[in-house]
């Protein structure tokens, strides 16, 4: 017995990038960008490129990303944000054309850890002095 099957090719309709409500500059965070049907299911045969951009423009990622048949329409990327302030990570494939926009990531300094303090061994009353204080950040390791 021999049936025909009628299949429909799956487009991508969009992307949904998807990333922390909330990061401190300089440390990295992972964000997935999935492949979208117009139903809003995943697309696990694409294989195209998508290019990223941000909101922040000293972010730090990578600029394409090739998704293969292996990543079944799902990659998770690094991406580093150095700007204070809510940003967000667009994915794009121009040849189909789909975009996808994150929500806003709420970016943040990193915390204090320590203060330091210089000024001069000696002074003259009623003379002023430089006196520097530093705050140091914590490191992101």
């Amino acid at each position: 017995v021999t049936r025909a099957l009628n299949t429909t090719a799956v487009t991508v309709a969009s992307f949904a990038v998807t990333a922390p409500a909330a990061a401190t500059t300089g440390v990295p965070v992972n964000v997935t960008v999935r492949a979208r049907a117009a139903g809003g299911g995943t697309v696990t045969n694409y294989t195209g490129a998508v290019q990223l951009t941000s909101t922040d423009g000293a972010a730090t990622f990578p600029s394409s990303v090739t998704f293969t048949a292996g990543d079944n329409g799902v990659k998770t990327v690094s991406v580093t944000f150095n700007t204070v302030g809510s940003r967000t990570l667009t994915a794009t494939d121009a040849g189909i054309p789909a975009t996808g926009t994150s929500g806003a990531v709420s970016v943040s300094a990193p915390a204090v850890a320590s203060f330091g303090v210089t000024a001069p061994a000696s002074a003259t009353t009623g003379t002023p002095v430089a006196v520097v204080a530093d705050a140091g950040a914590v490191t992101p390791n």
